[in-house]
Order: structure tokens, then sequence, then C-alpha cells
């Protein structure tokens, strides 16, 4: 995530360089611009004084022209006198071609009066064409301008939510570890207290045992006793007379029944101790076996319950990066639309057709997002800026200037 993010701001720091090596082309654009127009302008004061210095000559010629007609007009008159004045006729040849070449000089002066008027209207036109290029340099300057102040909000928005995001991404980690070590904790708490409740139920079921065991082994004591005891009375009853055998074979029996019922309700009592303890162990033990559902359905709930927080965390870091992700994106496509929309505002100008105009503009009504009374607008300015167009054509091929409308 955070290589993204670095990635994101290295493309966003290359973009930014770009528009800034494209703002000091523009720049250098501009001063050949402006070294252009002040180049211009010294040729047309150049121009100027060579036309009025034209014209002065003009006016000279013209003047000489006066003169040589009021003359011609003077020998008409004075026809007698010329006649009379014989030896001045060479001199009157050679003012006659003074006139001839005055009059071929006249003509090569208002040839180049006439190249230097078509150069003037040259340049009246080629100025007109470069101050129309200076409003849309201006205008084009303005929109820099506008894009380079947008690019930095934008910028600074993404640091913003990329700090906000960070902020949160290491919220969210420290909380998920928070959980992680609580769930931990709590699974070896419980683990613990099973092992424990385990151990002390197999300690009491072995101590049960060892009582059962030392209780059959006293019985069985007692059982051998009692045969060797009356393994005894019969070699005694063997060794007296038969006359106390009856008697002897009735204490004997009386004797047995005594110890069998003595020895049955001995073992019955114990039996029944044995019976009540492993009852009482029984019930521990299925008491032990509800706490320990009840504890592992605890368990899974917790269990459940910390899926479910991580699924949430998961979508809110998910939402994260997605959120991240589509600003790199804006940024990304926010230089792509510029650099189109540049492309399209510069063709939009240097078309000259209606449709292809037309759909330039629509072009740009999509990338700006124009609404619909704004597109009716913007399409009745360009209808009428056609209009103009072709009246100012008109005006330029009679050396009119008129300011030019641009509509973006």
């Amino acid at each position: 995530m955070e290589e993204r993010l670095s990635q994101q701001v290295k493309i966003g720091a290359q973009q930014i360089n770009g528009l800034e090596t494209r703002l000091a082309d523009l720049s250098e654009m501009i001063g050949e611009y402006d070294r252009q127009k002040q180049h211009d302008f010294m040729m047309l004061e150049r121009l100027k004084e060579k036309n009025c210095h034209l014209e002065m000559e003009n006016a000279a010629l013209a003047k000489a022209v006066d003169c040589g007609g009021e003359k011609e007009s003077d020998e008409s008159n004075f026809q007698l006198k010329i006649n009379k004045l014989e030896p001045q006729s060479a001199h009157q040849s050679d003012f006659d071609d003074s006139n001839r070449w005055m009059d071929i000089e006249h003509s090569h002066c208002q040839s180049k009066y006439e190249e230097l008027k078509n150069e003037f209207d040259l340049y009246k036109r080629t100025s007109h064409n470069n101050n129309a290029t200076l409003k849309d340099e201006q205008l084009l300057r303005h929109q820099l301008h506008d894009l380079k102040q947008k690019l930095n909000e934008l910028t600074s928005d993404f640091e913003e939510n990329e700090k906000r995001h960070r902020v949160t991404i290491a919220s969210l980690r420290s909380s998920l570890d928070e959980n992680d070590s609580k769930q931990k904790q709590q699974v070896q708490t419980i683990k613990n207290e099973w092992q424990t409740k385990l151990s002390h139920v197999e300690q009491q079921l072995q101590r049960q045992r060892e009582r059962s065991f030392a209780l059959l082994e006293e019985k069985e004591k007692e059982i051998e006793l009692l045969k060797v005891q009356l393994g005894i009375g019969k070699k005694r009853k063997n060794s007296k007379n038969d006359e106390n055998t009856d008697s002897s074979v009735h204490l004997l029996g009386v004797a047995v029944e005594l110890c069998k019922l003595t020895a049955s309700d001995k073992k019955e009592a114990q039996f029944l101790h044995y019976a009540q303890e492993l009852a009482r162990k029984d019930v521990e033990i299925t008491n032990l076996r509800k706490a320990k559902h009840q504890l592992e359905a605890n368990m899974r709930q917790l269990d459940l319950k910390s899926s479910t927080k991580e699924e949430h965390l998961l979508k809110q870091l998910e939402e994260v990066t997605e959120q991240t992700l589509r600003l790199g994106r804006n940024c990304s496509r926010e230089g792509a639309n510029l650099e189109y929309l540049k492309n399209v505002v510069l063709s939009y100008m240097l078309s000259s057709s209606a449709t292809s105009r037309q759909h330039m503009l629509n072009a740009i009504a999509t990338v700006l997002k124009f609404s619909s009374k704004e597109l009716d607008s913007s399409y009745t300015d360009s209808i009428s800026s056609r209009g103009k167009s072709r009246k100012t054509s008109a005006n330029i091929c009679l050396g009119i200037s008129e300011p030019r409308t641009c509509i973006v």
C-alpha cells in the first residue's frame, strides 16, 4: 500500500515537472512572440519613415511636373519669342530631355510607392493576425494559470487524503493487532482453565480408583481369613467326639451364616458408598462437560465476533485502498484530460471548417461537463462568431481591422 502511494506521489511529481517544462516552453514561445512583435514594430516604424520620405519625394516630383506643364503653356504663348531666340534652341532640347527623365523617375517612384503600400498592407494584416494570436496566447496563458491552480489544489487534496488514509490504516492495524492479542490471551486463559479442571478430575478419578482397589484388597483379605478360620473349625470338629458333632455342625452353620450376613452387609455398604461416589463423580463430570460446552460455545462466539471484526476491518482497508487508487487515477486522468483539452482547443482555434469546429466544441463540452444551457449558448455564440469571422475576413481584405472574439 505504501509503495503504491509512493509511486502515485512520484507520478504526480513527474506530471508537475512535465507541466513546469511545458510552462517554460510556453514562456519561451511568449518571449519569441514579444521579440517578433518588437521587430515588427521596428519594421513598421522604418516603413512609415520610408513612406513619408517617398511621399515627400512624390510631392516634389509632382511640383516639378506642374512647373513643366506651366512652362509648356508659356512656350505655346511665346512661340514667336522662341522662334526669335534661335540660339537658345539647343538649350530647349536639353530641357525636354530633362522632362522626359523626370517622367521616368516619377514612374519609378510611383511603382516603388505602390510596392511599399502593398508591403504596408501586408504588414497590417500580419500585425492583425499577430494581435489575434497574442489574444489567444493571453487566453491560453490565463487557462494555463487556472489549470496550474487546479493542479496545486488537487495535489494538496491528494496529500491530505493520503495522510488521513495513512492515519486510518495505522489505527486499523493497531486495532487489529490489539484484537488478535486479546483473542489469543482469552484462548490461552480458557485452555489453561480447562487443563487445570481436567487435571483435577483426573486426579480425583485416580484417587477413587486407588480407594476402590484398596477396598477390594481388604475384602479379599477378610475372605481369606474367614476361609482359614473355617478350615481350622473343620479340623477341630473332626477331632471331637461324635456326640458333639450335631451341635458343633449347627454352631458352625450359624457362625457361617452370621459371617455371611456381616460380610454381605459390609459389602453392600461399601458398594453403596462406591456407587454414591461414582454417581457424584458422574454428576460432576456432566457438569464439567456442560461447562466445557458452554465455554466452547463462548469461544465460537468470540471467534465469530473476531472474524466479523476482521472482515469489517478488511473491508474498510479495501475501501481506503480503493479511495487512494481512485484519487491516483483521478490525478492521472486530470493530467490526460488537460492534455486532451489543450489539443482540442488548439485544433479548434486552428480549424476553419464549421463541422470540425462543431465536433471540437462537443468534445470540449464533454470534457468540461457543460450543462444544456451552456451548450445552447455556446452553439449560438459559435454561429454568431462564424458570421463575425466572415465580416472580419471581408474587412481584412479591405484593410479594416476588427477585434477578434474567441469562444471556449
